[in-house]
């Protein structure tokens, strides 16, 4: 069970995306969860106040479930970077340490925390479901909207709430759900394999969802905005896989290089490795206008982040540094011709540090052009 509950949120705004209390539900199915040796796991943002103190500042009949609630010591409790409870926080090794294949997710919000964790743990091939009576909504109309979008998704949408536990096999639909048909993500896959051999103003909608096998009323049921809309979805989908190679690299041990180094190489080998649809999802987003600029930036600002904030660099670094790594990371990293197209991943990071300052230069100098690509 993933409870995402603790962020601020004032108490006269926690509604469920039903219309009702969903505190008390929540707590019988914690309740549930420990009476039968389920595992529950805390997940809440990183920049919120810690448990305790977000329960110290409830009412007094608010503060009384959430202690209920209260993690024990055998609890995981995890802060995410972003949205996702699987966003930087740990969640997927600790679902993989103790062999957990269905999770229930409760909490808040469910149109943004809620639908992002649960479509993250349907890619990840886990069974997932959710109960709506357990789902804290800011908005009722968002909330059913992100409820529609799961059930799309293969998400199980329990809508007696204490039978939540009840689940199917892993990451299969029952029969005649609308878990059997293709979803958003093979539709961004079906998508990403006709954008590489026609570009994005070559794309037709009836292409795709031939590569899909699925009707074109499927494709316009996920994407309503049609290809332009899929393109954005590609496009943040292939940053936060990117961001995860990049968070997963600097904090291993034992390849070599600071932890910085090891995020940028783990980037650019990530460029080169999906070169052409890197390339073919930048050069389609200008085309969107302001909206494409808007969505380029914002995952431009997520690298940025992590540099800034010490995520990947071990210790914070300048903002006008971090956005000029950035940069340079891509550019060296879709750059498949002259000394950077021949240079190894490591080599490029190694002169990227050597030029702000911050490490040696690899052997042999800055020159790119003295190791072999990997």
């Amino acid at each position: 069970m993933i409870v995402d509950l603790f962020a601020s949120l004032d108490d006269d705004r926690r509604r469920s995306v039903r219309g009702t209390k969903p505190l008390p539900v929540i707590a019988r199915l914690v309740a549930i969860a420990r009476s039968s040796g389920r595992s529950i796991v805390y997940v809440h943002e990183a920049s919120a106040p810690s448990i305790e103190v977000s329960i110290a500042e409830r009412s007094t009949s608010d503060a009384r479930l959430l202690r209920a609630m209260i993690p024990r010591p055998a609890d995981p409790v995890l802060r995410r970077g972003r949205a996702s409870a699987f966003d930087a926080s740990g969640l997927d090794e600790v679902l993989r340490r103790r062999g957990i294949t269905r999770i229930l997710v409760v909490g808040q919000v469910a149109e943004d925390a809620i639908v992002r964790t649960a479509l993250d743990g349907v890619e990840r091939g886990l069974g997932v479901a959710v109960a709506p009576a357990a789902l804290v909504s800011l908005d009722a109309a968002d909330g059913m909207a992100a409820l529609r979008m799961m059930r799309r998704n293969g998400v199980d949408i329990r809508l007696k709430a204490y039978s939540a536990f009840k689940l199917g096999t892993p990451g299969v639909a029952a029969p005649g759900s609308a878990g059997n048909a293709p979803g958003r993500p093979e539709l961004l896959a079906a998508f990403a394999s006709v954008m590489r051999r026609e570009g994005f103003s070559g794309i037709r909608v009836a292409d795709v969802a031939r590569e899909a096998k699925v009707s074109l009323r499927t494709f316009y049921e996920m994407f309503p905005g049609g290809k332009d809309e899929c393109l954005v979805a590609l496009f943040m989908q292939q940053a936060e896989w990117l961001e995860r190679a990049v968070v997963r690299a600097a904090r291993s041990e034992g390849d070599g290089g600071s932890p910085i180094e090891r995020g940028i190489a783990a980037a650019v080998r990530g460029l080169r490795e999906h070169q052409s649809l890197a390339k073919a999802l930048l050069f389609g987003l200008p085309s969107l206008g302001a909206e494409g600029e808007r969505v380029r930036e914002r995952a431009t600002q997520r690298f940025v982040e992590l540099l800034h904030a010490g995520s990947v660099a071990g210790a914070p670094i300048g903002a006008i540094e971090a956005r000029a790594l950035v940069g340079a990371t891509l550019e060296l990293g879709l750059d498949g011709t002259g000394d950077a197209g021949v240079a190894s991943s490591e080599a490029i990071a190694a002169a990227l540090m050597a030029m702000c300052g911050r490490a040696g230069p690899p052997e042999g100098g800055t020159d790119l052009g003295s190791a072999r690509p990997r």
